[in-house]
């Protein structure tokens, strides 16, 4: 039983290379300091992680569930942006944690009203990334020809 029904696919090869990539970039930027450097590289890797959480999601919804499990346009949408932003939460709830046990490296080192600030964009710019990925994947998949 395979659990992905596509052969000879390399999206799967894709997003494992995307996400090393991602997560090198930002530790990278954890160790050189670079999120201070580069005020908005955190707005661009949480886009990122939102466009890659939507991508990985789209592909696990059409490729590894049945296809009598299939749901209109915008449930699809719906679906796949919220279990991105559910990643989302996650990581931020990780690096709150961080901050409060205080690991060197991990956390922001925010407080009051900018760490909420920095969490409201960080979501938001996750859901933005994901919403991205689930219209221009689902789009492309309903207009391949």
């Amino acid at each position: 039983m395979m659990l992905f029904k596509k052969k000879n696919d390399a999206f799967p090869a894709i997003l494992l290379g995307s996400l090393i990539g991602i997560f090198g970039v930002h530790i990278i930027a954890l160790v050189e300091s670079l999120y201070y450097t580069f005020w908005w590289l955190d707005i661009v890797l949480h886009f990122a992680g939102g466009f890659w959480a939507g991508s990985f999601l789209f592909y696990l919804y059409y490729y590894s569930f049945r296809e009598s499990f299939r749901a209109s346009f915008p449930l699809a949408v719906f679906i796949i942006v919220s279990g991105a932003a559910f990643v989302g939460i996650g990581w931020e709830i990780f690096e709150f944690a961080m901050d409060a046990i205080h690991v060197p490296f991990l956390g922001i080192g925010l407080s009051g009203k900018a760490l909420l600030a920095d969490t409201l964009l960080d979501l938001i710019m996750d859901v933005a990334g994901a919403l991205f990925a689930a219209l221009f994947f689902l789009w492309r998949k309903t207009h391949a020809s």
